[in-house]
């Protein structure tokens, strides 16, 4: 069965996108601009002409209402609704709080980046130099970690044989 995994770091202004076709797979990254586009972006276009049989998506949203605006909680709503129409019936959509794959992927980071780096700054490192990735954006940065963070957390027991 071919299996799309899907991770996406949405904003208002811009989404991260980060997807592999197989765990083992080369994971690709791209930043989109505009969260209103990507249900029409040539991405998703570009990610069904895969035909996947099923795709695992998980989308960053802030978990606390005093933690983001009402406007990035709404980016990533958006951003379900773009996913469930580009493929129905066929994706299994997950909303994963910030701090929780942060929390697993990027303690330690802060030896290689300095102890006052930022999160945007650790998952920039680890995308680029423990995953050897070409990301040109921290939002590709971040959605490339939480590809990560699903596949080693959230989907292990659905991944497994893939």
């Amino acid at each position: 069965m071919k299996i799309l995994y899907l991770a996406l770091d949405p904003s208002p202004a811009n989404v991260g996108a980060a997807w592999c076709e197989r765990t083992e797979g080369k994971t690709r990254t791209a930043t989109l601009t505009g969260i209103e586009n990507l249900g029409r972006s040539p991405l998703i276009l570009q990610l069904q002409a895969l035909e996947p049989k099923r795709v695992l998506c998980v989308i960053e949203r802030p978990a606390g209402i005093y933690r983001s605006s009402p406007a990035v909680r709404a980016a990533a709503v958006r951003a379900r609704e773009a996913i469930r129409h580009a493929f129905p019936r066929r994706a299994k959509i997950t909303f994963v709080d910030p701090k929780t794959w942060q929390a697993k992927l990027l303690r330690g980071v802060e030896a290689f980046t300095g102890i006052d780096s930022t999160t945007k700054d650790k998952s920039l490192w680890l995308a680029r130099n423990e995953m050897g990735l070409d990301v040109d954006t921290d939002h590709e940065a971040d959605a490339a970690c939480l590809l990560r963070y699903a596949l080693c957390f959230l989907w292990r027991a659905e991944t497994h044989g893939t």
